[in-house]
């Protein structure tokens, strides 16, 4: 199994997951990748459209470089942070575009000053 970079977008399995959490296998956005500690922060995906009723989502398309199938939403309000052996399989990378996008959202759901 090759290591997530940045960006990087990969099948991960959340099925242990409580409450409002997202759960079930899914798609995500690797935002840091710790490989030295064998831990990464991440941003869910859905295909729901109805989760754009909640502030800090973004659409990303589906293309052969992102690997979805489907139109998806970056959930940055479902930030969380992973351990490697949640990691499936690399689906792809998203464009640099939604990445900066993606990252911008974060920075003001954390009310950051930047990431």
């Amino acid at each position: 199994m090759c290591d997530p970079k940045d960006g990087d977008i990969w099948q991960i399995d959340l099925t242990d997951s409580r409450g409002h959490e997202q759960g079930n296998e899914r798609p995500a956005i690797f935002i840091r990748c710790s490989k030295n500690l064998g831990l990464h922060t991440v941003v869910p995906l859905t295909s729901k459209k109805n989760i754009f009723r909640y502030s800090h989502t973004h659409e990303i398309g589906k293309s052969n470089t992102c690997g979805l199938e489907k139109d998806s939403v970056a959930m940055i309000f479902q930030l969380l942070t992973i351990s490697s052996d949640r990691l499936i399989r690399k689906r792809g990378c998203v464009s640099n575009g939604d990445f900066a996008i993606v990252k911008a959202l974060i920075v003001d759901y954390l009310k950051l000053s930047q990431i």
